[in-house]
């Protein structure tokens, strides 16, 4: 009788997805949909049969498998295209599959920059990372900035639900857990997946720097304030005060120059402005004895650092633990309640002599 319907499910899949999709033996069946539609029939027929479904790298939510001797086993590998590109939101449809290189290799045709090129679940396919961010508990987003938007997803019993979308805009990872985490309770088998690009950044130089302690960068920062036009903004974190991104920081130095604070410095303007900045800069820093520095120009590595900023800056922003002390240069000591706040980040803005100061208790 289990013989007769797993044989009769094989018939039915074959039927859906064409029988070169299909196969294996006994009771497990292998079948290969090629699309959200093709998933869906999928999975409803396997669940009206009473079926076990088995898609572990592309699914979201709790573990699928009951232990049933009877499944099918869910490959994906042919919905890996990349669709539904819109220039005005910077946004995409990829499916399950589709590479990472490849999606990044389609932002770099469109001129944009695709932040989960850096995630650090380091998978193959985006499938594989976005799954690995909804296994168990609260999203582990392992990206220096927000990228996805979105998921499409399908169901066990093939009901095809969608969380956020293209139009979602000027997200962070904070909010995606709000956005995406109502399914975490329910398998769900990713379909598609949206994906905000971002422009590549402006022309310039972006210089990082592994610093001994904290203290050091307000010496800095006081050293260039009248280097000119060229110095836009210094963007500074104490890598062990619990800040998420800062561990993006830390990939750009060996491990054996870690400083344990890092700091980014941000140029525009003429080449010869910039260039004479960043040799202030670089004595600025010698005479902190700096664990490493580096000096990056219109690259990957420029623009990887200049992600790293703005994601550190979306971290301090949210974060609730922290005391924000604006408009006062040098930072003062904070002493509160017989309390001694520790400096753990600071940023200076060229526009306006912005500078903020946050402190850990």
């Amino acid at each position: 009788m289990m013989e007769e319907r797993t044989a009769l499910v094989r018939q039915k899949l074959a039927g859906m997805l064409g029988p070169e999709n299909v196969s294996g033996e006994g009771d497990a069946i292998l079948a290969k949909p090629g699309n959200a539609g093709e998933l869906a029939g999928v999975l409803a027929l396997a669940w009206n049969e009473g079926l076990d479904i088995d898609c572990r790298r592309y699914t979201v939510g709790p573990a699928a498998v009951s232990g049933l001797k009877e499944k099918v086993i869910l490959s994906l590998e042919r919905m890996n295209k990349i669709h539904s590109f819109d220039r005005e939101t910077h946004s995409l449809v990829a499916e399950p599959a589709a590479a990472m290189e490849d999606i990044a290799a389609f932002a770099t045709a469109a001129g944009l920059d695709f932040p989960g090129e850096k995630c650090r679940h380091g998978f193959a396919t985006i499938g594989e990372n976005i799954a690995s961010c909804f296994r168990g508990g609260a999203p582990f987003f392992q990206c220096p900035v927000a990228c996805l938007c979105g998921l499409d997803m399908v169901l066990l019993n093939g009901e095809a639900v969608t969380s956020g979308g293209g139009c979602v805009n000027l997200i962070g990872n904070y909010e995606l857990t709000y956005i995406l985490g109502d399914r975490s309770g329910e398998p769900a088998v990713i379909a598609g997946i949206h994906l905000k690009l971002l422009p590549t950044p402006e022309k310039g130089f972006v210089l990082a720097a592994s610093l001994r302690e904290m203290s050091v960068i307000t010496d800095v920062i006081l050293t260039l304030k009248p280097s000119g036009a060229a110095l836009q903004e210094v963007v500074a974190v104490d890598a062990s005060a619990g800040i998420p991104a800062a561990h993006y920081a830390r990939d750009f130095f060996p491990a054996e120059k870690d400083g344990g604070t890092y700091a980014i410095f941000t140029l525009q303007g003429e080449l010869s402005q910039m260039e004479a900045v960043i040799r202030e800069i670089e004595a600025a820093l010698q005479a902190n004895k700096p664990g490493e520095f580096l000096v990056a120009a219109a690259t990957r590595q420029k623009e990887r650092l200049l992600l790293t900023v703005r994601s550190l800056l979306d971290d301090l922003e949210k974060n609730d633990g922290l005391m924000e002390i604006t408009g006062q240069f040098p930072p003062p000591e904070l002493n509160r309640q017989n309390r001694v706040y520790r400096l753990a980040a600071v940023q200076w803005q060229k526009s306006g002599e912005s500078f903020k100061a946050y402190y850990l208790p």
